[in-house]
């Protein structure tokens, strides 16, 4: 195609992508409705998976540069995974840090020319599909004992957030930042049924966040979920990413004892392990006693804040302010642990 007549058609694509400012720090939703969440959250700790066993994987080069600098290998799932609704079986895993979901290396090289900032993003290396994990893209490098490979699993032996699930997991290990020492290790983790992705980081050069992006984006690059991305703050070492398509969640329902003596807000669905804060507010001529679960008091704290690990049903409980009030044990505001 001729040079001129690409260089229009980028253009074009790049001004109906939404604009998109970047952030030094990591959203928690992008505009499909992928959440993230890292550790050590509830939902996403780190958990190393052990792919001595697993199959190395044979990279093509994408250019003139060797192929473990510059390369990629294109793989055929054991199963489907699905991202951002789309399910498929193929991909490509790249010498530079990410993954592409992508039908072969035709369709993408594994090529890595810029850091893509911000997400979403086109991007520029010979053969490329939008739709990616970046679990450090930069111009990485085998180390002198360095390996990639996969390995996939029936039951997962890091847990999924959402349950058993079957996984495949990609390792980057004793991978390097061309022409420095320090090295890499990170994991992918997909989960196919859950459509979960966790990415976990062993060792990572702290050079890297001068450079490398790290994140997920969907296919017509169009939505994205940035966790770093040229300068801002990276993924610190022994620690974990996790995307969600659909988070596990927790119902959190409060009511209101009598019912005419005043209001409470913070009902609704939670991630899992985030923090909820439940508050009380009395009508005229009431005053908030405490809450309670089951009976049970929790708090005779107006605004009650906990950790949302499950489905809760609280009580907020008034008296009338001429009553005496017996507040069983609450000698002054705190929280039940």
């Amino acid at each position: 195609m001729n040079t001129s007549i690409l260089s229009v058609l980028v253009l074009a694509l790049a001004a109906s992508m939404p604009v998109l400012a970047q952030r030094d720090a990591p959203v928690t939703h992008d505009a499909w409705g992928y959440r993230m969440r890292t550790s050590p959250h509830a939902v996403c700790p780190l958990s190393w998976i052990d792919t001595g066993t697993g199959t190395p994987l044979a990279l093509t080069a994408a250019g003139d540069a060797d192929a473990d600098d510059d390369g990629g290998a294109a793989i055929t799932l054991p199963q489907p995974m699905r991202f951002y609704g789309e399910s498929t079986t193929n991909l490509v895993v790249s010498s530079n840090g990410y993954l592409a979901f992508a039908d072969g290396i035709a369709d993408e090289d594994g090529g890595h020319w810029r850091s893509d900032c911000p997400l979403p993003a086109i991007p520029d290396n010979r053969h490329a599909r939008f739709g990616r994990v970046y679990a450090a893209l930069a111009d990485l490098e085998r180390g002198p004992a360095g390996t990639l490979r996969w390995a996939h699993f029936t039951e997962c032996p890091r847990a999924g957030a959402s349950g058993v699930d079957a996984c495949t997991v990609f390792e980057w290990n004793q991978w390097k930042q061309r022409g420095t020492a320090a090295l890499v290790d990170m994991q992918v983790v997909l989960y196919h049924a859950h459509g979960e992705i966790a990415v976990q980081y062993g060792a990572l050069d702290a050079g890297l966040a001068a450079t490398a992006t790290f994140g997920i984006q969907d296919p017509g690059a169009r939505s994205a979920l940035q966790v770093a991305c040229a300068g801002s703050v990276a993924p610190a070492p022994s620690s974990a990413v996790c995307y969600f398509d659909d988070a596990p969640s927790v119902q959190i329902e409060t009511t209101i004892e009598p019912v005419e003596a005043g209001t409470t807000q913070g009902d609704g669905r939670y991630v899992r392990g985030d923090e909820v804060v439940v508050e009380a507010t009395a009508a005229s001529g009431w005053v908030f006693l405490d809450w309670r679960e089951s009976g049970v008091p929790q708090s005779n704290l107006p605004a009650y804040a906990f950790s949302g690990v499950a489905d809760r049903q609280l009580v907020a409980r008034f008296a009338s302010e001429g009553d005496v009030l017996f507040r069983d044990g609450f000698d002054a505001p705190t929280t039940m642990p």
